[in-house]
């Protein structure tokens, strides 16, 4: 299942702080994900160095293999999901996240109707 990227955005990016209720974002983000789409995302930040886009995936949906500029984190709210890292495949289920570094090609599938966090910082990591 191949959804159409669409998202959401009802309140700031970016300031000096911010905070979420990230069950109530979870819900709401769920109650807008139309019977005809697969996957439904809503940034919630967007700062000079840190992205964060709060994602909801229908059981099945994908997110194409890529990678992104700095290092990332995919962390599951709710559901499970697989995310393949070049030569490995790992299950996340709620509660935990994996992260990883720039450059790495990832792909993320949804093992059940899930939610998850993802995050990509601007700052290349490594040692």
């Amino acid at each position: 299942m191949e959804g159409k990227r669409e998202y959401l955005q009802d309140h700031v990016l970016s300031a000096d702080a911010l905070m979420f209720d990230l069950n109530e974002e979870v819900t709401q983000l769920r109650n807008e994900l139309a019977s005809n789409r697969d996957r439904r995302g809503k940034p919630l930040v967007k700062q000079r160095n840190l992205n964060v886009v709060l994602t909801a995936m229908r059981k099945g949906t994908e997110l194409r293999e890529h990678d992104v500029a700095g290092p990332a984190f995919v962390q599951v709210l709710d559901g499970a999901v697989e995310v393949r890292l070049d030569n490995s495949t790992i299950g996340v289920s709620k509660g935990q996240m994996v992260v990883f570094d720039s450059r790495v090609r990832h792909h993320v599938r949804a093992l059940e109707d899930s939610a998850i966090l993802i995050g990509v910082t601007g700052e290349p990591g490594g040692s």
